[in-house]
């Protein structure tokens, strides 16, 4: 079973270890996050990176869908 939903298991994990390797303010929770992280990749490498890549796409998305926004409601200001 997991073998057959690896792919959506990897997803939902790597989003969240991503999150937490990143921006958690402990030092163990990081420590910790990255090796499971590491686990993750020797599992299957290439699976990995195609999600890593995949959530950095989606995030970058949403990085530039705030700024648009910002810029808009500053527009709005403005010109209100």
């Amino acid at each position: 079973m997991i073998t057959e939903n690896k792919k959506i298991i990897f997803e939902i994990l790597l989003k969240s270890l991503l999150k937490n390797s990143k921006k958690h303010w402990n030092q163990s929770v990081q420590t910790m996050t990255l090796n499971v992280m590491k686990s993750l990749m020797e599992i299957d490498r290439t699976l990995f990176e195609d999600v890593s890549s995949k959530i950095q796409k989606e995030e970058d998305v949403l990085k530039k869908q705030k700024a648009i926004k910002s810029q808009w409601t500053q527009l709005e200001k403005e010109f209100s």
